[in-house]
C-alpha cells in the first residue's frame, strides 16, 4: 500500500515530540486493523513507514496555518519527526531537503518495492 500524501490532524502537529509519537501509534493502529480486517493481507504483515518531506517548507505550512508559532525555527517540526521515527525501527520520517528530492525518494522507493 502506497499513499503519496499523509496528513495528520492538527492537535498531533500541535503537540510537536509528543505529537510525533501518538501519530505513529495512531498510524500504527489503523494500519493494524486495516490488516485483521482484510482477507487479502497476511495477518503477520510488517507495518513500514516511510515518510519523505521538506521539513523546512512543512514548518513554514504549519506556522501559516497557525499550527505553530509563525516565529519558530525553519525547522520547527524536527522534534515531532524525530520523535515519530522512535516509535518503530520500521517507521522513519526523513528530511530530504526539498520537493523535488521528495518526489525523487518517492518515485526511487516505489521503483525498487512491490506494493502488490
Amino acid at each position: 500500500m502506497l499513499y503519496s500524501h499523509i496528513q495528520f490532524k492538527d492537535n498531533f502537529i500541535r503537540g510537536n515530540g509528543d505529537g510525533g509519537v501518538k501519530a505513529a501509534h495512531c498510524l500504527k493502529a489503523a494500519v493494524t486493523k486495516y490488516i485483521l480486517n482484510t482477507a487479502t493481507v497476511p495477518k503477520d504483515s510488517r507495518i513500514v513507514v516511510r515518510i519523505y518531506v521538506d521539513l523546512q517548507a512543512l514548518s513554514f505550512s504549519a506556522g501559516k496555518a497557525g499550527l505553530i508559532s509563525k516565529k519558530s525555527e525553519p525547522r520547527a517540526l524536527a522534534p515531532f519527526a524525530f520523535r515519530f521515527s522512535q516509535v518503530s525501527p520500521f517507521f522513519d520520517f526523513t528530511d530530504v531537503g526539498d520537493r523535488q528530492s521528495v518526489n525523487s525518494k518517492i518515485i526511487g522507493m516505489c521503483s525498487i518495492t512491490d506494493f502488490t
